[in-house]
């Protein structure tokens, strides 16, 4: 293992979820360039994995979320009385952030989005989702600031979602647009079921990735 000096004064509250949205700790943080210095305040978890969602707070008092990669380090237990880790965010070419910084992944769902603009429900493909919003596909009816109503199946939940249309652009197919949302009203219980789902998401693409690259080497 490496060692290391920490300076704590700059650190940040934070907290660390697993891949399952389990609480793993309650922790300090501090970025210094690519790396991570993480405290352990709390352990809440019995073992800490190697990949965990660090999330934190912005200046706005939203939360954001990133997977990082852990491992322990050296330190001074002199000084430093609590657990320390070593992160580095992993950084992934299928997931994005989205605005709000939250993890975002690819899906293939279809919905009927209702709006009080619209006389009947029409036909949609989701295609991405975070717990701040989603990117849908459908014909040219809606328009940007557009409020719209769904039900999302997702799992063995089925959530009665509204989001506003903030983004609207063409595709390759004629009369077929993409348009980006953001969820309004989202209530803490929702919001923690579409997180959960958004990182099982996230984790069995991973894991499909990994033995595709095994069964390729």
């Amino acid at each position: 293992m490496e060692n290391y000096n920490m300076n704590m004064t700059d650190f940040k509250n934070g907290i660390l979820y697993d891949k399952e949205s389990r609480l793993i700790a309650k922790i300090q943080y501090e970025e210094v360039g690519e790396k991570i210095f993480i405290r352990v305040l709390e352990q809440i978890a019995s073992q800490i994995p190697q990949e965990a969602f660090l999330v934190m707070k912005t200046g706005n008092n939203k939360n954001i979320a990133f997977l990082i990669y852990l491992h322990e380090v050296h330190y001074n237990k002199a000084i430093h009385t609590h657990t320390m880790l070593l992160g580095h965010r992993i950084h992934d070419t299928r997931t994005k952030g989205n605005s709000r910084g939250d993890l975002r992944v690819a899906v293939e769902i279809p919905v009927k989005l209702k709006s009080p603009s619209l006389k009947t429900s029409l036909k949609a493909l989701l295609k991405n989702i975070s717990a701040g919003g989603i990117f849908f596909l459908a014909e040219d009816a809606f328009s940007i600031g557009m409020h719209i109503f769904f039900d999302l199946p997702i799992e063995k939940n089925i959530i009665p979602l509204s989001a506003k249309i903030v983004n609207k652009v063409p595709t390759e197919k004629e009369n077929l647009w993409g348009y980006g949302c953001c969820f309004i009203s989202l209530d803490t219980t929702n919001e923690s079921k579409i997180r959960q789902f958004v990182f099982q998401e996230d984790c069995r693409y991973r894991m499909h990735m990994k033995l595709k690259l095994e069964r390729h080497s």
